[in-house]
């Protein structure tokens, strides 16, 4: 499983806002979090992602592991 994280800040991205862009290089604003992630099944369907979301280079994909922490019933 992968994920996108900041490279400055190791935060993970959680989503994109669509509505800020910036001019200078055309990339989106990511919102990012440490409690939220997007999760990709492949490191190529993050990859293909972060085009679409038009991340600048301070991101970048890493592999994740997903653990269950507790169970609600």
């Amino acid at each position: 499983m992968y994920a996108i994280i900041n490279k400055k800040t190791n935060m993970y991205v959680s989503g994109t806002d669509y509505s800020q862009c910036n001019p200078k290089d055309n990339t989106y604003k990511q919102i990012t979090s440490t409690e939220r992630a997007l999760t990709y099944y492949t490191k190529a369907q993050a990859e293909l992602d972060m085009l679409r979301r038009r991340m600048s280079d301070e991101y970048e994909v890493v592999r994740v592991k997903l653990i269950t922490v507790g169970k609600e019933r």
